[in-house]
């Protein structure tokens, strides 16, 4: 009897399953030290790149004013306090470099009381081990909560322009406000991972190809969150037809907070 070649299910037989069951734990065990030592190789390499882009003027305002993903959670009462950006990280925790660590730090300003702000993500308690191909960003992180420390209530721009979250999962309503509400005081872990994925994945790791804009519309975006999943259509054409529609003007002439001429609108 000849074999009939035909796509279809199959299954493993019984005497073979627990043998084939051990094989993709060991598996998964050496993806985990891959990833450990990835982290290892990749730390070192990033604080090189770090030292490089200190001697770039303006380096993370202009590669951030050209990240197509990540822009349209910025207003432009973020502006004058995002010129003022001296470096970005991401670190990850050598036991679990699932995890992630976010900072920012500055130049002296007038908004910040503290030289830099630290939003860190850890995995949930309950999930997969290290190595597991189902992990995912936006539904096994746990963002940790964060506040920043503003010189005074003038300067706060998490209350001048404070996030407007969805009541509920059928409620489109949605502004991000500013990017430090949104990211570093959200209380939503929606709002709040889908950020952090964009910066960790898609804009930390080719900085110098957002500043030099050789990322632009070759990047795919993620698509676990977007600021426009809240957004019906109705809303979205208006926007599109606005003569401003809200999205951050990052201007690198702004000085002591005082905004200058806009330049450079970016689109959603």
């Amino acid at each position: 009897m000849s074999l009939q070649l035909v796509q279809n299910a199959n299954e493993f037989p019984e005497s073979s399953q627990k043998a084939i069951d051990s094989w993709k734990e060991d598996m998964a065990k050496a993806d985990a030290e891959v990833l450990k030592l990835q982290e290892k190789l990749y730390a070192p390499l990033y604080e090189k790149r770090a030292e490089v882009i200190s001697q770039i003027p303006d380096f993370w305002p202009k590669a951030i004013a050209n990240c197509e993903s990540l822009m349209p959670y910025f207003d432009d009462v973020d502006s004058p306090l995002i010129t003022k950006i001296k470096n970005v990280k991401v670190t990850r925790p050598a036991e679990d470099p699932r995890g992630a660590s976010i900072t920012f730090e500055f130049h002296d300003n007038e908004f910040l009381a503290e030289s830099s702000i630290t939003k860190v993500f850890k995995p949930k308690a309950d999930a997969r081990p290290l190595g597991h191909e189902d992990f995912e960003w936006s539904e096994d992180l746990v963002p940790q909560t964060c506040s920043v420390k503003w010189t005074d209530d003038e300067h706060n721009l998490c209350k001048k322009k404070p996030t407007v979250e969805p009541k509920d999962e059928d409620d489109d309503n949605f502004e991000p406000g500013s990017f430090f509400s949104s990211f570093f005081e959200s209380e939503n872990p929606e709002i709040v991972n889908g950020i952090g994925q964009i910066i960790a994945q898609n804009f930390y790791p080719i900085a110098f190809d957002w500043y030099t804009g050789e990322a632009i519309g070759n990047y795919d975006d993620l698509d676990d969150f977007d600021v426009e999943d809240f957004d019906d259509e109705d809303e979205e054409d208006e926007e599109d037809d606005s003569e401003d529609d809200g999205a951050a003007e990052i201007d690198l002439d702004e000085k002591d907070g005082k905004p200058a001429a806009k330049k450079a609108k970016t689109q959603k």
